[in-house]
C-alpha cells in the first residue's frame, strides 16, 4: 500500500482513539472537543508506522475473503476479485 489513507476526524466529549475500518480500510480518529486540529494531527504522525501495519492487515483480510468469499448474515456470496 503505497497512497495516501483516508482519514476522518470525529471529535467528541472526551477520549483520544485511532482505528482502520475493516470494510474499507479509512482511518478514522476520535479526539476531545478541546484538541486542536494541529494536535490531533501530530498524534495521527506518531502512529504512522502503527496505521500502515493495519491498513496492510485489513486489505489482507479483504483480499483472503474476495478469494474465498463472505458469509453476511447467514448468506453465502462468492465475490471476485477485481482486477
Amino acid at each position: 500500500m503505497g497512497g495516501p489513507v483516508p482519514l476522518s476526524i470525529l471529535k467528541i466529549a472526551f477520549g483520544l482513539c485511532l482505528y482502520v475500518k475493516l470494510a474499507n480500510g479509512n482511518v478514522t480518529v476520535s479526539a476531545p472537543l478541546s484538541m486542536s486540529d494541529e494536535a490531533i494531527e501530530r498524534f495521527v504522525w506518531t502512529k504512522v508506522s502503527w496505521i500502515k501495519k493495519q491498513t496492510t492487515n485489513v486489505l489482507r483480510v479483504l483480499n483472503a475473503a474476495l478469494v474465498r468469499g463472505v458469509t453476511v448474515v447467514g448468506k453465502r456470496f462468492k465475490l471476485e476479485k477485481l482486477k
